[in-house]
């Protein structure tokens, strides 16, 4: 009879024993699992965005990712205006400065041309009308003129030209003049209209020019103000990944918060 109970009791603790025995191995295996897959995630994702013991996050979560570096967008819009601004990713600034710059060039190009074609039109009016020895003629005739103060050039220069219609020494010369007439003779006149408005066009070239020069300046402040602006704005990252610790890999939430 004894020996039966001390049989009974030794049939129930083997059972609990292998219960117990049975629990444990299977959570052991459970967490083993979870863990294999943890770490196959882990090296799938790539070591780079999930980060490791003791580092930060990196990869998407890198404070320096999407900053602009302003010496790149200053240079760019030295170079040509508004592609500083394009470098920086505002794209309606750097049409707006593009396309002044454009404009302006044109102009420049458009006003030089015209301001040559009426330089040769006063040239040829002024080899028509004005005669270099008549001038010298009527000079020897009048040795007490007192207005010499001025040297024509040997050869027809710019300031041949000029000279011809703009000083009074030199009124003789025209076709038109004679003694007693003003200084200014009809020709001489219309002459000076002539040269006026071909000047007048050089003078706009040289404004549009100017103020391309402008353009590229303001376009250089504005490319780096814009970039700074940029590297500047808060941007915040919330996402769930897995970062590796000192046994297992664990999931984390990560906030990224960039300025």
């Amino acid at each position: 009879m004894k020996r039966c109970s001390i049989f009974r009791v030794l049939f129930v603790s083997l059972c609990l024993a292998c219960s117990g025995l049975g629990q444990t191995r299977s959570e052991t295996d459970v967490n083993s699992d979870w863990t294999r897959a943890a770490m196959l995630r882990y090296y799938m994702v790539g070591r780079e965005s999930c980060g490791g013991v003791g580092e930060g996050v990196r990869g998407e979560e890198n404070p320096n990712a999407g900053k602009k570096k302003p010496i790149v967008g200053v240079l760019l819009s030295a170079v040509l205006p508004g592609a500083g601004e394009f470098y920086a990713g505002s794209w309606l600034k750097g049409a707006v400065f593009l396309g002044a710059e454009v404009a302006l060039w044109i102009g420049y190009w458009q006003f030089s041309d015209r301001g040559q074609e009426w330089e040769i039109i006063f040239h040829a009016y002024a080899d028509e009308h004005w005669d270099e020895d008549e001038w010298l003629e009527w000079m020897e005739a009048h040795p007490g003129f007192a207005d010499t103060t001025h040297t024509l050039p040997d050869t027809k220069t710019q300031q041949y030209y000029e000279m011809i219609g703009k000083y009074d020494q030199f009124k003789a010369g025209w076709d038109d003049y004679y003694d007693g007439d003003p200084a200014m003779t009809p020709n001489r006149d219309y002459y000076e209209g002539l040269r006026h408005t071909s000047n007048l066009q050089f003078k706009r070239a040289s404004y549009c020019a100017m103020v391309s020069l402008g353009n590229r300046v303001l376009s250089i402040l504005d490319s780096a103000w814009t970039i700074r602006k940029l590297n500047r704005r808060v941007e915040g990252k919330l996402r769930m990944s897995l970062k590796k610790g000192r046994v297992d890999v664990v999931p984390c939430l990560t906030l990224c918060v960039n300025w």
